[in-house]
């Protein structure tokens, strides 16, 4: 940018000399010479220089469609006719396009920068990673009032329709500001979304004021205004509008794996958080794994903090070896990321059963949760087999008679797919021990479960099942608890349990404020609407009385027309 306003200001300069040259003055008999026609006027040094830069430019800066070192129009059009001579890239690091030659030497420069001051990037997608967010109109708070919208308690206004009343609430993450304080010293943090960039720089702007130590810079916030990957009617993410070959260094945290195509290898995928009761939230449970409501309900989260670690490791493992060789030719994140996670299920021979229902044993190979735990060592079969298989994986509470006799005899413990899931998303094998739910199989009574009563069934079917889910909250619950105590304690000094007791305590008085603003909506509700109902019965009366004297003057005009007769 200064170089394209130091550029401007010599033009403007150059045509200001000209301009105001003083006239000298001349003898009384002094004839003007003439030029002849076909003489060619000589330019200043300046100008002849600007035409031999636009003569040899290679035009490889671009800023608002204008070279920065010859100052011609370069647009759209321009770099379509040159094809790949003029392929560009446009580094959102500072607003200028780039030929792709000149795009690859500042992708260079990004990269030594980070690396002298021992930092690589990450990526940090929105909604539904670090926070949850909703529109509607505002209710409580005027549309224009920006800010926590009560004490405490980590739910924020933003006003992005002020003038017409509509505004987007914001949950942020439980223990976003604790992971922020952890990887921030190690990452330069970028922002990708698929929303607007007014909600961007507003999201911005409050992670700005509530972590200390941290600003978000608005180059630094990607959004859809500035563009994504269109690839078969699809809308992606990409890494090219930050580095375009180079992506040996980033590392990406988002809650979606579909949205980033040609960057698997740089995402870590973090289990969604949704906290509003919206549609839009209902369906995305309904497409995942029951367990997920549980961390949602009780609001104890403790993704961000386990990433923050796993974070902070992979930085430490990649400059680790980055002082041991002094250089970082051959060195790549992705290989230390799948390093981390390959063999995070050696040695385990799990057998999916009662899993897929709607699946054939051919379809089983290509689901999530198949692949992703063979990429990470595990071997899987959809059939049990004796003496080989040492997990067995359900999303059934009434596996096979015989299956159940066979896991008992040979001590193979039974866990549900929460127990897979939470594995893959946590990149730790979670005890089995713990998430053994064999016992439990058989809670009904045998005269239930030979009962000819269909209904019986069903009630002792929906009690058993009612059953295993409060075991598995309470043990999910105890596993949390367990995860984060030693990470609050050694790198922040908090309490789980006075943090967990001090959060609950807010909620429970967010909850009644919201009580309180809700009865009051209502009463100010009834009151509108019986004052639109006298204003009705009012306006109904007088139109009633307008219509009967209309009535009675045309009845008395008619009468006074019979006597003149």
């Amino acid at each position: 940018m200064e170089r394209f306003l130091s550029f401007r200001k010599k033009i403007q300069e150059e045509n200001i000399d000209k301009l105001q040259t003083p006239t000298k003055p001349q003898p009384a008999d002094y004839e003007e010479k003439k030029e002849p026609k076909s003489s060619k006027r000589e330019c200043s040094p300046a100008i002849k220089s600007i035409i031999k830069n636009q003569e040899e430019c290679l035009c490889e800066e671009i800023f608002n469609e204008m070279c920065l070192k010859c100052g011609k129009v370069r647009n759209s059009t321009f770099f379509i006719d040159s094809q790949d001579t003029h392929k560009t890239f446009k580094l959102l690091s500072d607003e200028i396009q780039y030929t792709e030659r000149l795009a690859l030497v500042k992708e260079k420069e990004l990269k030594d920068s980070l690396l002298k001051e021992r930092k690589l990037t990450l990526i940090l997608d929105l909604d539904n990673t670090i926070l949850h967010s909703t529109t509607g109109a505002a209710k409580d708070h005027d549309p224009k009032f920006f800010g926590r919208v009560f004490p405490g308690k980590n739910i924020f206004q933003l006003p992005v329709k002020p003038e017409e009343g509509i505004v987007t609430q914001t949950k942020i993450r439980p223990f976003l500001k604790e992971f922020i304080q952890m990887v921030s010293p190690l990452f330069k943090i970028y922002i990708y979304t698929m929303g607007n960039r007014s909600y961007a720089n507003l999201v911005a702007k409050v992670l700005n004021k509530e972590i200390p130590h941290f600003k978000i810079d608005p180059r630094w916030v990607i959004s859809r205004d500035d563009g994504h990957q269109h690839t078969d009617g699809g809308t992606y993410k990409t890494l090219r509008q930050l580095s375009p070959t180079d992506h040996s260094f980033f590392l990406i945290l988002d809650d979606r794996a579909d949205v980033w195509p040609g960057a698997a290898d740089n995402l870590l995928r973090i289990a969604p958080y949704v906290y509003f009761p919206t549609h839009e939230a209902d369906f995305m449970l309904k497409s995942l794994p029951r367990y997920y409501r549980l961390y949602i309900k009780e609001d104890v989260d403790p993704f961000l903090l386990y990433y923050g670690r796993l974070l902070k490791e992979m930085h430490c493992k990649y400059f680790e070896v980055y002082d041991k060789e002094g250089k970082s030719d051959n060195l790549d994140i992705r290989n230390i990321r799948a390093s981390v996670t390959k063999d995070l299920f050696k040695g385990i021979h799990c057998a999916y059963l009662s899993f897929f229902p709607t699946q054939t044993a051919e379809q089983m190979p290509h689901s999530y949760e198949w692949t992703s735990s063979s990429e990470r060592g595990m071997i899987n079969t959809h059939e049990y087999q004796s003496g080989a298989t040492n997990v067995v994986v359900t999303n059934s509470w009434d596996l096979d008679d015989s299956v159940f006799d066979q896991a008992k005899t040979d001590q193979c413990p039974i866990v549900p797919a929460f127990w897979l899931h939470m594995s893959i998303l946590l990149n730790t094998v979670l005890p089995l021990d713990i998430y053994n739910l064999g016992e439990h199989f058989k809670l009904s009574e045998p005269e239930q479960d030979k009962s000819s009563d269909k209904q019986e069934q069903e009630a002792a079917a929906k009690a058993r099942a009612d059953r295993l889910r409060t075991i598995m909250k309470d043990r999910y619950l105890k596993i949390i608890e367990d995860l984060l105590t030693p990470i609050l304690k050694s790198d922040f000094d908090i309490d789980y349990q006075e943090h967990l007791e001090a959060a609950r305590k807010v909620d429970k008085e967010y909850q009644l404020f919201k009580r309180k603003m809700d009865q009051k909506r209502a009463r100010q509700q009834a009151l509108d609407d019986e004052a639109s109902a006298s204003e009705a019965t009012v306006k109904r009366r007088k139109t009633s009385e307008h219509d009967t004297a209309e009535i009675k003057g045309v009845d008395s005009s008619t009468s006074k027309d019979s006597g003149a007769k």
